[in-house]
Formats: C-alpha cells, sequence, structure tokens
C-alpha cells in the first residue's frame, strides 16, 4: 500500500477570531483610500510589499475577490515570489468562472499567460511526478512528492477559516501551526508538519447538507455563500 504523504486535517473552526488590525489606509494626495483602491495604489507606486499586506486583510474572511486575488499576484510576482504568485493566479482563475465575479475575458486571458510563465517549473515537475508515479513504490511518508497534493482540490477557504494567521502578522496563544504554512494550489493551506505529520493540507471540517443543520460554522458559510465548502481528494492509487 502506498503511503501517501498527504494529510488532509478536518478541523472545526470557531467563529470568535478576528482579524488582528484595523483597516489600513494610503494618502492619496490628501485623500485616504483603503481596499482594493489602496492595493492599486501602492502597486502604481511600486510599494508591492505593502500592496502584499494589504491584500492579504481584503482577503482575510473573503477568497473569493478577483480584483484583490489579481493584484496580489501581480505584487508577489514583482517581489520575485513566483510560486506565490502562482498560487493566486490560479485562484483568480478559479474565482474567474463564476460570471458573478464580472471579470473581462481580456484581464482573465493576461492572467492566464502569466500563469504559464510562472508555472513552468512547476508544471515540469508535476509531469515527471505523473510519469514517475504509477510505477514507483514508496516506502515512507517521506519519500513521496509533495506534487502528489496538486491532485487534491477545495472550494476556496478564506485566512479567517484556514487559521492562516501568518498572513496577518500571527497571533499569541493559540496552536503553533495557525502561525506556520503557506496556501496551496488546492485551495487548502500547506504545513510542513502537523501532529507529527509531514506534509499536511489543512482545511475546516466539511460535511454534508443533511448533516449541516446546527452547526453554526456551517450555517455560516451556507449563509455568507449560499452553499456548503468541499474538498475533493484525489483517487487512491494502486499498490504496484
Amino acid at each position: 500500500m502506498i503511503l501517501h504523504r498527504m494529510r488532509t486535517v478536518a478541523l472545526m473552526l470557531t467563529l470568535a477570531a478576528s482579524i488582528p488590525a484595523a483597516v489600513r489606509r494610503v494618502d492619496a494626495e490628501g485623500k485616504m483610500v483603503q481596499g482594493l483602491d489602496a492595493i492599486r495604489l501602492l502597486c502604481g507606486r511600486g510599494q508591492y510589499a505593502q500592496a502584499e499586506q494589504f491584500a492579504y486583510r481584503q482577503l482575510w474572511k473573503d477568497m473569493e475577490q478577483p480584483q484583490a486575488l489579481y493584484w496580489l499576484a501581480l505584487a508577489l510576482s514583482k517581489q520575485g515570489k513566483n510560486d506565490d504568485a502562482a498560487v493566486y493566479s490560479t485562484y483568480f482563475l478559479r474565482v474567474a468562472e463564476n460570471p458573478k465575479a464580472q471579470v473581462a475575458d481580456a484581464q482573465k486571458g493576461q492572467v492566464e499567460a502569466q500563469l504559464k510563465r510562472l508555472n513552468a517549473d512547476f508544471e515540469r515537475s508535476k509531469a515527471q511526478h505523473e510519469a514517475e508515479a504509477a510505477t514507483r513504490k514508496f516506502a515512507s511518508t517521506d519519500t513521496v512528492s509533495d506534487l502528489w497534493m496538486t491532485e487534491a482540490k477545495a472550494d476556496l477557504f478564506s485566512y479567517y477559516d484556514l487559521h492562516h494567521w501568518v498572513v496577518v502578522g500571527g497571533i499569541k496563544d493559540r496552536p503553533a501551526h495557525w502561525n506556520t504554512g503557506k496556501m496551496h494550489r488546492s485551495g487548502m493551506r500547506l504545513l510542513d508538519e502537523y501532529a507529527g505529520r509531514k506534509g499536511v493540507l489543512f482545511t475546516p471540517s466539511v460535511k454534508r447538507a443533511e448533516e449541516a443543520q446546527g452547526d453554526l460554522y456551517h450555517e455560516h458559510h451556507i449563509k455568507r455563500l449560499g452553499i456548503l465548502k468541499r474538498v475533493t481528494r484525489p483517487p487512491a492509487r494502486p499498490s504496484p
């Protein structure tokens, strides 16, 4: 039996946590602007590190904001953080599939072209991994490539949902994993290690609709998004 390095951790999240910083504003020639206007302004000034931080706060409770994702990916790429930029470009294109997002075809085409460039090394590694995975026998979780996890896919949970406090400066007196990790192309949060397991994809608990009634976390999402969030697990590979 193949031992997969990926572990999807389903934990119930509370609704008590809130962003630990006030809304930030930028001075635009005597006028204070915030939100997307501030992010655009900072990118226009070449202040990409600041734009990145503003974008994280903009996305804190709602990852399905295409323009915030667009500007965040741009700010990251301008800083040479190409893999992170590729992650958020991937999210942008997923959100843009929804007609309600009202994303122009020209902008989608621009991001698709950028993602092709950003993903060049990743796609080569992924193709090599897929070619080798069918015939390779793994002896332990440490020998399985993290690329296997790209076969998993989740609806886009927010940083708030994922306890991804690292993007807003961290939080004290909470589990250590709340202050570590990075966002993954699957839509989940990738932790190097959790409870002794290496290569962990972290996601909130996911329930069937009939089980969600009376669960405040899931009722919150149904009210906000109209749907239950989902995680699609990759198919198990047969042992060679």
